[in-house]
């Protein structure tokens, strides 16, 4: 492998470590800020009785509206079971990935080691393993400073898992409670939430 294209997987890897780590933080703030979003919009209802009252109903109403519709799609989508493709099954490893994934083993089985930490990066890399998912060893390997061939790596998918992953990110940072969270918790943010409920009801 040259030099430019071995500069580019290490480049490539650093953002895929840095992008699952800040998908993972940025999935649990997001909950947080969601409940808290909820919390505050029950806050002004509560002070209005008669506001609450309709949002009850709005809410009774899109549930069933929803209701219908995903039981109609579900008519509609059902489909025969399939049969598995063997010629796509988890168990076809390249030499690879299997290597990157004993390397892993030999640091987190909990035959070898006792630590809770390592014991649960074992158990998510035997499941990308089992899907083939050769850039989650690789950020399992990485963090465990474990050192690995790069010939294996398909430098399209890993674009495309950024992608994907900037994607998922920017979808939480566009919402409307993380952006209601980073707005100095501007309440008109939260009235004009109400509103719109009431307008698509």
């Amino acid at each position: 492998m040259n030099n430019l294209r071995e500069l580019e997987i290490k480049s490539l890897i650093n953002e895929i470590i840095f992008l699952k780590e800040d998908l993972k933080v940025k999935k649990e703030l997001s909950k947080m800020i969601e409940t808290e979003f909820h919390s505050e919009i029950d806050s002004i209802l509560e002070e209005d009785v008669k506001l609450k009252e309709l949002w009850d109903i709005s809410l009774t109403k899109k549930g069933k509206a929803y209701s219908k519709l995903s039981k109609s799609k579900n008519k509609k989508n059902k489909k025969p079971e399939e049969k598995v493709n063997e010629d796509v099954s988890p168990m076809i490893k390249n030499e690879g990935l299997k290597k990157i994934y004993r390397d892993i083993a030999k640091k987190t089985h909990p035959d070898k080691i006792m630590d809770f930490d390592k014991n649960s990066t074992y158990i998510k890399a035997t499941e990308s393993y089992n899907k083939n998912d050769i850039l989650d060893l690789i950020y399992y390997a990485t963090k465990l400073g474990i050192e690995y061939s790069h010939n294996s790596l398909d430098v399209k998918k890993m674009r495309e898992n950024i992608n994907s992953m900037k994607s998922k990110i920017g979808m939480y940072e566009t919402s409307l409670p993380y952006q209601w969270y980073y707005k100095d918790k501007d309440v008109s943010i939260l009235k004009n939430y109400i509103a719109t409920q009431f307008l698509t009801s």
